[in-house]
């Protein structure tokens, strides 16, 4: 019986499962989100756009720019599995909600701030190790610059970014989300302190 606890004992850590907390930087804050459940964001270049229409993805909402197409479609749809077998570049993330109920859907890329203008070369060295292609740089804010993430790289394009984040050799580094602007959401009333 005492073997039985002592087994028990030394099991009973491998057998708890914490969830991965899901956040993003903003600045140097952690912004907590909360992943949406029976959604996915499926990202494929627009260049093959013609072969995901002919493999008609359900979607419940479409974006689109001159790289990428973003369909939020149903966990598990068939017609993603279809395309996965087509051959066709695809990259899946997660939907996410804010703490104030609003969905955001990631778009596959990321909004960089550098320290300094020389820190260009920095950038693209760490791009590269972490499977990014710069996009453009702001040219109102020329510190700014867009990453995409690539196909090959698995990784979610929100763990790029708070990694690079976190290797403190950039001013801020968030990944871009879409969200519906229709949607209702519920805010939170800020106390003032203007008293009448």
């Amino acid at each position: 019986m005492r073997r039985l606890y002592i087994v028990a004992l030394f099991l009973s850590p491998t057998l708890i499962v914490f969830a991965k907390d899901r956040f993003y930087y903003s600045g140097d804050k952690k912004i907590k989100l909360k992943e949406v459940k029976g959604k996915e964001v499926v990202i494929i270049p627009t260049v093959t756009s013609q072969i995901a229409r002919m493999s008609a993805l359900a979607e419940s909402r479409k974006i689109q720019d001159e790289r990428l197409v973003i369909n939020v479609v149903s966990d598990g749809s068939p017609s993603l599995k279809t395309m996965k077998s087509m051959s066709v570049p695809v990259r899946t993330e997660k939907c996410y909600i804010d703490s104030q109920g609003l969905e955001l859907t990631p778009t596959g890329y990321i909004n960089l701030k550098l320290k300094k203008e020389e820190d260009i070369d920095l950038l693209k060295r760490r791009a590269a190790e972490f499977g990014l292609d710069i996009t453009e740089q702001n040219k109102y804010m020329p510190l700014w610059y867009e990453l995409v993430i690539n196909f090959e790289n698995e990784e979610s394009v929100m763990d790029i970014a708070n990694r690079l984040y976190e290797t403190g050799d950039f001013a801020s580094c968030s990944p871009a989300f879409s969200f519906d602007g229709r949607e209702e959401v519920k805010i939170t009333p800020v106390a003032s302190d203007n008293k009448k």
